[in-house]
Formats: C-alpha cells, sequence, structure tokens
C-alpha cells in the first residue's frame, strides 16, 4: 500500500479553490440527462418479483 500524502493533497485542494475564485481555472461540474417518469402502473410491477433460492 502507497502512502498518501495528506497535507499535500490538501493544499493542492485549497490551491486549485483559490484559482477558481480568481477565475482562473473552472472545476470540473457534471451535469445529468433529465429521465422522464415511466408510464408503468404499481399494478404492472407487482407481478414482475422473482423468486430466489437462498
Amino acid at each position: 500500500m502507497n502512502a498518501r500524502d495528506l497535507f499535500a493533497e490538501l493544499m493542492q485542494g485549497v490551491e486549485e479553490m483559490s484559482a477558481q475564485r480568481e477565475g482562473k481555472t473552472k472545476l470540473r461540474n457534471t451535469s445529468i440527462q433529465d429521465i422522464p417518469d415511466s408510464d408503468i402502473a404499481a399494478q404492472d410491477m407487482a407481478g414482475t418479483e422473482v423468486e430466489h433460492d437462498t
């Protein structure tokens, strides 16, 4: 197992936040697509359960 330099990782994050606040860089943002609601009724889903042997 490799030893981590937690102080270096923390300082890197602080530097990146500072640069972002000054407008020098943009932090990554993630966007997701909205998934429309399903038209399946609860009654239709009730019969789809699968029994598993344990």
